[in-house]
């Protein structure tokens, strides 16, 4: 029988969730109290930036592209020809500054846009200890020539047309020139960030 889905182990620490802060842009203040509590481990408030609830199954992922034991539907396919599309992530409760994790990866979709594909996975992520639910993500990936099978299309979704109005706020802000490189040392090691 061909699985169905798969499941991988991973860990991370405070240091992890330093590093993530900083290359997300977190605290170029450092005086800054709130940035500071997602960044400095010995702050009282210290805590995971919810948005790090990516992170670990997508690192989970790319390790075991390395090693070679990603073995699931729909990831027969080599990582140079994978776009990062659509992400949703639900966080079931504020993440811990410290856990292992067991990822159960499932293929939920998959769509032929030929001469490409789409990919949808989906990832439950729990303690390993206690097996409670940390998060749940859903990954969709456009995939460069995987298409032409001859499967469903798929759905066609509505342009996002912004409406006829001044918006509501603006906000401007730029990135620290090497903040890619920082970002990429939580995990995300696509060549795209260097």
């Amino acid at each position: 029988a061909a699985k169905t889905e798969l499941v991988l182990e991973n860990s991370y620490d405070e240091s992890d969730l330093t590093l993530y802060g900083l290359g997300i842009g977190l605290a170029r203040d450092p005086n800054d109290d709130v940035e500071r509590a997602y960044v400095y481990e010995l702050d009282s408030n210290f805590q995971a930036f919810p948005s790090y609830g990516v992170m670990p199954q997508l690192n989970a992922m790319l390790a075991g592209a390395k090693e070679g034991t990603l073995e699931l539907p729909g990831m027969n396919f080599g990582f140079e020809r994978l776009l990062h599309g659509e992400h949703f992530t639900e966080i079931k409760r504020p993440l811990p500054t410290s856990a292992t994790l067991k990822h159960t990866f499932k293929l939920k979709e998959a769509w032929d846009k030929a001469p490409n594909a789409v990919v949808v996975f989906s990832v439950v992520s729990c303690d390993a200890e206690t097996g409670e639910e940390l998060m749940y993500n859903e990954m969709t990936a456009f995939i460069k020539g995987a298409g032409g099978w001859g499967g469903e299309r798929g759905p066609s979704v509505d342009v996002n047309t912004p409406p006829d109005r001044e918006p509501d706020a603006v906000i401007e802000d730029a990135t620290d020139l090497n903040q890619t490189l920082l970002y990429r040392l939580s995990g995300d090691w696509n060549p795209l960030h260097a």
